[in-house]
């Protein structure tokens, strides 16, 4: 109380000390970021060494040794807690250490999402985790990736099953897979009907269309599609129709669609840290568009318990 009048005091603990020094922190490495991008645009730095960093999650099979990534080399592995990377210490380490490599591989979808927030002034190639970035992010940054399965996956799956017609729901950025989604339908024998969907309010007039003219559809595009009112969205549209939902994530499937690519992470990163390997300077970097890549190891994964409901009801799965 001071002259009458009640005075909060805020107590100087050492959370809140630690908290204010962790947003210093945050603040001065995004900063420092910034400031690095505009030297090196002007001309007046480069990094003193042409490192490129491989980001990793931080599990044993990740391992330095397991990737065939020397501790002196030039690809450095820089490994990381999925649940530490909304800690804002954690992320300064992380900037100060990514933004002055010459590129960073970015391996899986935690790594791919949290470049996308942060690293928005570095040269980046996603190796899997495509369907955590917007596509229009991609575009605007230059960005590449790979997405970790064959162009054929779903396409397989959809011979098997009988169906004839795939409808492929894509958003802006994911337009250059489109001649290899058309080229492996076609050695397969399956017909696939293109939509774009521009925008999340383009999404229920697309799908719509698709339901009405196709068997199964494909969702190849960003989070648009793939999370949020997005995804709900389509999954109620799926199963209310009985049409087939194939989503690039496997963790898709226990919400309910019936079928989504399951990678093998090491996979993954072991054919990242090859494209990590080679890309040192302009000529080595992998270009800014996304491709298929059937390398990696992996699994469709496919929703028994829907696909056996499905086809014991009378019509089944269209």
């Amino acid at each position: 109380m001071e002259g009458g009048i009640p005075v909060a005091r805020l107590q100087d603990t050492g959370d809140e000390r630690q908290g204010g020094a962790a947003h210093r922190l945050y603040r001065a490495a995004r900063l420092g970021r910034h400031l690095l991008t505009l030297c090196a645009a002007a001309g007046l730095w480069r990094p003193a060494a042409a490192e490129v960093a491989l980001f990793v999650e931080a599990r044993p099979e990740l391992s330095a040794a397991a990737l065939g990534v020397p501790e002196d080399g030039a690809v450095r592995l820089r490994r990381f807690e999925p649940r530490e990377l909304a800690d804002p210490i954690v992320s300064g380490r992380l900037l100060s250490r990514l933004q002055a490599a010459d590129g960073v591989v970015a391996v899986g979808g935690d790594a791919a999402a949290w470049a996308a927030r942060e690293l928005d002034g570095a040269r980046v190639h996603l190796a899997g985790g495509l369907s955590r970035v917007p596509g229009a992010t991609l575009k605007a940054r230059g960005w590449g990736g790979s997405l970790p399965f064959p162009a054929g996956a779903f396409l397989d799956l959809a011979r098997a099953e009988g169906w004839k017609r795939v409808g492929v729901l894509y958003t802006p950025g994911y337009e250059g897979l489109l001649p290899a989604v058309r080229a492996a339908a076609a050695a397969r024998g399956v017909a696939v009907v293109l939509r774009a969907a521009a925008g999340r309010q383009d999404i229920p007039a697309a799908a719509q269309a698709l339901a009405k003219e196709c068997e199964a559809l494909w969702l190849l595009g960003d989070p648009a599609l793939t999370a949020g009112a997005g995804f709900d969205y389509l999954l109620e549209l799926s199963l209310s129709r009985r049409l087939p939902l194939l989503a690039p994530d496997a963790e898709a499937v226990t919400a309910g669609a019936y079928a989504a690519w399951e990678p093998d992470l090491k996979a993954v990163a072991l054919r990242a840290a090859e494209v990590a390997k080679a890309a040192h300077g302009d000529a080595g970097w992998p270009p800014g568009r996304l491709v298929f890549d059937g390398a990696p190891a992996g699994r469709l994964r496919v929703n028994e318990v829907l696909k056996r409901r499905w086809s014991a009801t009378p019509g089944g799965s269209r």
